[in-house]
């Protein structure tokens, strides 16, 4: 029998080894097709390391249809976004 493993990575810094919480996002696109809109708030489930989920209190987001990118500063820092370092 094969056991089939999945593997989380961490929405924010993209480590291995993530949860899925559910938590407040702020998102400054709308979902559909990705338009800017005013910043709101959305209960959304993200995948999140021990070390990102202590730091979490406001994770940013954008993106439409489920291919949505978060970050943790007020200002969208394109390095973070992208899980560079």
């Amino acid at each position: 029998m094969i056991e089939i493993k999945k593997i989380c990575y961490c929405d924010l810094c993209k480590k291995e080894g993530a949860k899925t919480y559910k938590t407040l996002v702020r998102f400054h696109t709308e979902q559909n097709e990705g338009r800017i809109v005013e910043p709101y708030f959305t209960l959304t489930s993200i995948e999140l390391c021990e070390k990102c989920a202590e730091k979490a209190i406001i994770i940013n987001g954008e993106g439409a249809q489920g291919n949505n990118r978060f970050w943790l500063n007020n200002r969208y820092d394109e390095k973070e976004a992208k899980g560079k370092k």
